[in-house]
């Protein structure tokens, strides 16, 4: 009964830099990749599949979306330094990126080189709440389809 109490009153999982508090009720800063046919920012509205599930994630959050674009290397160090808090635009699971952020459950699937692969979003490295949040409203939206 202590053992449980302990783990019930712990605060896990963790954000180091409270990505998921600062969202909830805030800004959610979402970097589009350019050039990716699951999301793009034409006039600040933005479109796409994965555009459309990020949207999800900001309500789900009460947070107000913030749109960026740039390239992927742009957009994983913005990450990366935190001013992002939600990379997408056609990233796959098996982005070399994926020691510099954590990556979200599939989000659908892409033909790269050939093969079909797992798309994801792409978040701060361990900011494992707010990973959790995310992959859970993913998992909902999937369910909803």
């Amino acid at each position: 009964m202590a053992i449980f109490s302990a783990v019930a009153a712990c605060d896990l999982p963790r954000d180091p830099d409270g990505t998921a508090e600062r969202v909830r009720g805030g800004n959610m800063v979402v970097g589009i990749i350019e050039g990716s046919p699951y999301a793009a920012l034409p006039d600040q509205a933005a479109q796409g599949e994965e555009a459309t599930l990020a949207l999800a994630v900001a309500r789900a959050l009460d947070a107000k979306p913030v749109w960026i674009r740039g390239t992927g290397e742009s957009i994983f160090a913005a990450l990366e330094s935190g001013d992002v808090d939600l990379a997408i635009g056609g990233i796959a699971a098996s982005t070399p990126w994926s020691s510099h952020a954590a990556l979200s459950t599939s989000i659908g699937t892409m033909e790269l080189a050939g093969e079909t692969e797992d798309r994801v979003f792409a978040l701060p490295l361990g900011e494992n709440r707010w990973l959790l949040e995310v992959n859970r409203v993913v998992r909902k939206a999937q369910s909803d389809r």
